[in-house]
């Protein structure tokens, strides 16, 4: 399996719970970066905290939230320093990959983090979609690009071709089940075409 089917399908198992989730009718409010750069405001003027979506309802809109990955100048220092170095342009095709391939199961995506954050004992050291003085990174002027095609519009819920049934009992109490369920999954995952460009 390629590098990039197995982004795809790591994508799509976060996804599994949402796949016949649909956008609810009512529109959300629109959201932009506030005057002072750091923080967010709805088109009124009013503060707005995002949040990630922390349950999961049937008809519910869900968010891609909490999601993303490294990408620097620099080796990681987090987990002792074990994690290849990860390019900014690695991190950006990575993670529009992770947008394309969801659009349409998910309303929205929360990029982890706004900013690199050096010396944090986790991933969110170069997470950030910008530099620590606030300058954008690869990934930071992609998902501007992408908030671009996708803002203003409703997004066409996913075609996708059959899936298995999963069994969640089965999945929950024996690992050979789930193992099989994941390899089925990913059978019929990859014969569907990418949903990226």
């Amino acid at each position: 399996m390629t590098i990039s089917h197995r982004i795809s399908f790591l994508c799509a198992s976060v996804l599994l719970a949402t796949l016949q989730i649909r956008a609810a009718d009512e529109s959300l409010p629109k959201v932009k970066i506030a005057q002072e750069g750091r923080s967010f405001e709805t088109e009124a003027g009013k503060p707005f905290v995002p949040f990630g979506v922390n349950y999961y309802r049937p008809g519910k809109p869900v968010v891609l939230a909490e999601f993303g990955w490294y990408g620097g100048a620099q080796k990681p220092t987090f987990d002792r320093g074990v994690h290849p170095i990860g390019t900014e342009e690695q991190q950006a095709k990575y993670l529009r990959r992770a947008v394309e391939t969801s659009a349409g199961f998910v309303v929205g995506w929360l990029n982890w983090g706004f900013y690199d954050y050096p010396g944090a004992r986790d991933c969110s050291e170069l997470t950030g979609l910008l530099h620590v003085d606030g300058t954008p990174k690869a990934w930071g002027k992609t998902f501007k690009q992408l908030s671009a095609r996708y803002s203003g519009q409703r997004i066409s819920p996913a075609r996708i071709g059959p899936r298995p049934a999963l069994d969640w009992e089965a999945c929950i109490t024996d690992a050979a089940a789930a193992n099989q369920s994941r390899s089925e999954y990913l059978k019929a995952f990859l014969a569907d075409k990418p949903r990226y460009n």
